[in-house]
């Protein structure tokens, strides 16, 4: 995504009611935050306001740092993508949903109805919004094809 595509993306979200919950690796409490389009490091999630109670951090000491358990909450996952300059390359970000989670009691259930709806919407809207064009099996906005083009950089398929 280009940022212009990030801007229309959190108009989008907040359209439809969705929170925007930054993480770090070093603080143990997801916060709610304005917007992630200026974003730089934090780990980005979209959910509704009554789901953030779900939401859990594991702390790894090996690490020495915090990591959301993916499959705790209902939200839906953005990974922004980044140019690397050393290598021309634009990396690669990802909105991601898993219709799943596990419950209190480690079993893996469906999420939340109303969760499962806006994520399937939001993929719709972004396919059709932003003219989405498939490369390998990734897909990207139409903009961050064109983009790649006249700057003469390649679009990664990899993180």
């Amino acid at each position: 995504m280009t940022p212009e595509d990030a801007v229309e993306l959190q108009q989008y979200i907040n359209l439809q009611g969705l929170v925007v919950v930054a993480t770090s690796n070093t603080v143990c409490e997801p916060k709610i935050i304005e917007t992630f389009t200026n974003i730089k490091d934090l780990k980005i999630y979209f959910t509704l306001p009554k789901f953030l109670k779900d939401i859990k951090m594991n702390y790894f000491e090996n690490r020495d740092e915090y990591v959301v358990d993916d499959m705790s909450a209902a939200f839906i996952e953005y990974r922004k993508s980044y140019f690397s300059e050393a290598e021309k390359i634009l990396r690669t970000g990802r909105i991601y949903f898993s219709q799943y989670q596990y419950n209190a009691d480690k079993e893996l259930i469906l999420k939340d109805e109303k969760i499962i709806t806006l994520a399937n919407d939001l993929f719709k809207w972004f396919k059709k919004h932003f003219k989405d064009t498939k490369i390998n099996t990734w897909h990207t906005t139409k903009r961050a094809l064109e983009m790649a083009n006249k700057m003469n950089i390649q679009l990664s398929t990899t993180y």
